[in-house]
């Protein structure tokens, strides 16, 4: 079930090395040459594909808990890894990558740790009357922003409020009633199911040798570090909790929510002799 590609997997990948001895006043001689001579430019270019990552589920040991039974070594988990391991299901697997969807009573028992009844107190995704305890409903729509703490405050998360049914999701969450739509406690979503943002980065360099005597010089070079200044995510969210949260380290299959390295200048000298 694990058979996956590598997860350093990048099946495009493009990088142009050069460097480059401007031919005029290699000699230097006089004011002029050593000023205009000894100029070298070289660097380099990267555009590669994106590297994959697993779309995963941090809440799943709550909301597993309304199962018949916990088929995952939750404790062993907790003491070693601090998250839980279930995967989620497909949904359409040609949808949005970033839209998830879950079964009402999974959200009211692993998030409000209730089980859904015909109660108008109860939060509207949690009120029967309202909402079916098998109707889908969109993650996303129900807005967890509380990246630590996952409070959800979207429709549905107050008492008759009617939540947002789920559209054309990529991922379903893993919980009891997944579990019995499915007939399987294991998630159908391998390993390795997304990619990370693509890789698009120039350096250069800029060096100036001045020939002081015969024995001696001087070197000053300039580099900018990803010089054309272009966003090269740093991260990405792989937790399906996240979906629709949409600041700092949150937004799940959203990069651009996490840091992107800018241009950076070093200026160096030395004397060579």
């Amino acid at each position: 079930a694990e058979y996956s590609i590598s997860a350093f997997d990048v099946p495009q990948a493009f990088t142009l090395l050069f460097t480059e001895q401007l031919p005029f006043f290699r000699e230097q001689h006089g004011v002029a040459g050593h000023l205009l001579g000894g100029w070298e430019l070289s660097g380099n270019y990267i555009a590669a594909s994106g590297q994959p990552f697993t779309p995963q589920q941090e809440l799943s040991e709550a909301i597993i808990s309304g199962s018949p039974k916990n088929y995952y070594d939750s404790g062993f988990t907790n003491t070693f890894q601090g998250g839980d391991v279930a995967r989620p299901f497909y949904g359409n697997r040609q949808g949005l990558r970033d839209q998830v969807g879950i079964y009402a009573f999974d959200f009211c028992k692993g998030v409000f740790g209730i089980t859904p009844a015909p109660n108008a107190a109860l939060p509207g995704a949690c009120n029967t009357l309202i909402t079916p305890s098998n109707q889908l409903l969109s993650l996303n729509a129900l807005n967890p922003v509380n990246s630590n703490n996952f409070i959800f405050t979207g429709p549905g998360t107050q008492p008759g409020q009617a939540p947002r049914s789920a559209g054309d999701v990529r991922f379903i969450i893993n919980g009891a009633t997944s579990q019995q739509v499915f007939g399987t406690p294991f998630g159908n979503v391998p390993r390795g199911a997304l990619r990370d943002a693509p890789q698009n980065i120039f350096n250069l360099t800029i060096t100036k040798q001045t020939k002081i005597t015969e024995r001696v010089g001087f070197e000053v070079h300039l580099t900018a570090i990803n010089a054309l200044n272009h966003f090269n995510f740093s991260n990405v969210s792989a937790f399906t909790e996240f979906a629709g949260f949409n600041t700092f380290n949150g937004g799940f299959a959203h990069p651009e929510f996490t840091g992107a390295g800018g241009r950076v200048v070093w200026l160096g000298a030395k004397v060579t002799f």
